[in-house]
């Protein structure tokens, strides 16, 4: 029987879990150092090994050189069961990773969205799952859950997607996650992608040994997420890091929220767009041709990104006085455009964070953090032994 590790009839016991954790950190690896490293007696490794063994959460494997006597095998996390989908959401379209409980990434796949409409959308979630169980030939029995990261506004709570700036005006209070549930049968969780992306760095990422730090993320818009003493902020109804609305220019252009002068009206890929359609007059533009005629030497496209670099970094800098992190990690997707925005941001930030605060800046080495830390929400429920998402 294939070992579901959410559920307390397989994962209650401490030892059982201290043990797995040590695997997924340090496997492949020797039960000897395991006993080293967690301190339970010869016996009760045996035990538990040879059960998570049988019930398929550890795999054995041969070591390859030599030695004296009996070669002993390794312990490894299995990669063949207790699987977790990730599923990323947002304006730029859909993308899928299946993660095992070491955080490796065993499938990826990403599709475009044609249809907006709430029944698009929702179709299009469901087929690229589908694509991910079919082409892998996967059964229920093999995946904890399936966790979806989702811009706009969240609530987590109630795995319900308030409001989505990708979405037509028929999008509002979606109860995507009792909806994808229904569909496989499986559990699912609903976070916003900033937390999602947040999580996948401190699990598996760049800042993983970091205490206090901020992640922003730049696509279509601009999300943020807060990690501070080692746990992330969520804020009084999961919808902390809202750095996109921050008010950079009083009655400035309008935002996507309502209000106006927001900064993604200046700094996000949608700002840009439409700050180009208004100063250049063009609506057939693209990031990448904007980007792209920058370079070339088009002043009014190059300054547009100078532009949203001294936004963005007047921003930062009130983040850096306000929070005082260690770290400010910049998701990897807008900085294909770094050399465009980079010193203009950096000099913002500089000259208006407050002179006695220091932080390190660093662009992530993750691809596709979202959905890799939508899955990432699920290894964590399993090594904190929650029992229900």
């Amino acid at each position: 029987m294939v070992m579901d590790v959410v559920k307390p009839t397989t994962m209650r016991n401490a030892n059982s879990l201290s043990l797995l954790n040590y695997a997924r950190q340090y496997g492949p690896v020797a039960k000897k150092d395991i006993q080293a490293g967690i301190g339970l007696s010869w016996g009760a490794i045996s035990n538990i090994t040879a059960e998570l063994i049988e019930r398929g959460a550890l795999t054995e494997i041969k070591q390859l050189e030599p030695t004296v006597g009996r070669t002993p095998s390794l312990l490894d996390i299995s990669s063949q069961n207790n699987l977790i989908i990730g599923i990323e959401v947002n304006a730029i379209g859909l993308t899928a990773v299946m993660l095992d409980l070491k955080c490796r990434v065993l499938y990826k796949n990403a599709a475009p969205v044609k249809d907006t409409s709430r029944a698009g959308f929702l179709d299009e979630i469901k087929r690229l799952i589908r694509k991910l169980l079919s082409d892998n030939r996967l059964s229920n029995d093999k995946i904890i859950g399936i966790g979806m990261a989702v811009q706009g506004v969240v609530d987590s709570a109630r795995g319900v997607s308030v409001f989505a700036p990708f979405s037509t005006s028929d999008w509002v209070d979606v109860p995507i996650r009792d909806i994808i549930r229904k569909e496989f049968d499986l559990p699912v969780s609903i976070l916003h992608d900033p937390v999602c992306s947040t999580l996948a760095e401190k699990w598996i990422g760049c800042v993983k040994y970091e205490e206090d730090f901020i992640l922003i993320r730049i696509n279509a818009g601009i999300g943020m997420g807060i990690v501070t003493g080692g746990s992330p902020y969520s804020g009084n109804n999961g919808n902390a890091g809202e750095l996109e609305h921050l008010i950079v220019q009083p009655n400035g252009e309008p935002c996507t929220c309502g209000n106006k002068g927001c900064l993604g009206a200046y700094a996000s890929g949608r700002g840009l767009l439409d700050r180009a359609r208004q100063v250049e007059g063009r609506t057939d533009l693209t990031i990448e041709n904007m980007a792209a005629m920058a370079r070339g030497g088009q002043p009014g496209y190059a300054n547009l990104f100078i532009e949203a670099g001294t936004y963005l970094g007047n921003a930062i800098a009130g983040l850096i006085n306000i929070l005082n992190p260690q770290v400010i990690v910049f998701d990897d997707y807008f900085f294909h455009y770094k050399d465009l925005f980079w010193d203009a941001m950096v000099d913002s930030m500089e000259m208006n964070k407050w002179k006695h605060s220091t932080v390190r800046l660093k662009i992530s080495d993750l691809d596709s953090s979202a959905a890799i830390g939508a899955a990432v929400d699920f290894v964590q429920k399993v090594f904190t032994g929650q029992t229900s998402i």
